[in-house]
């Protein structure tokens, strides 16, 4: 019986199942904020290469205007001060607050897993 099978849940055990696939089939969003530099385009570059099946990439280039601001405002909300910024699931990673690409910290963050 697989460990996520229980006889003695409230909760159906077809339930629980559906949750489980529903938190391992869950797409990764994966956001970058650009200026449209060419610096910009080389992260985005490098986050395309790196993600992966599970990973959804949104580019926001912060230069071009949206019609409803949510770009701003969800770099705001994020806390971007500076472009090329990468959050991965609605959270900044660290290296985009010290203003340098760094590969191994997005990996570590979840990028292409």
């Amino acid at each position: 019986m697989p460990w996520f099978w229980s006889t003695e849940s409230s909760v159906s055990n077809y339930e629980n199942f559906i949750r489980i696939s529903e938190l391992v089939m869950a797409k990764r969003l994966i956001e970058v904020f650009t200026a449209g530099c060419s610096v910009c385009e080389d992260a985005v570059r490098q986050v395309k290469d790196l993600a992966c099946d599970n990973c959804e990439v949104v580019v926001y280039d912060l230069n071009k205007k949206c019609d409803t601001l949510e770009w701003e405002e969800k770099a705001k909300a994020y806390g971007v001060k500076s472009v090329p910024a990468v959050a991965i699931n609605k959270k900044l990673v660290d290296y985009c607050m010290n203003n340098s690409i760094d590969i191994e910290t997005l990996k570590a963050a979840g990028l292409g897993k």
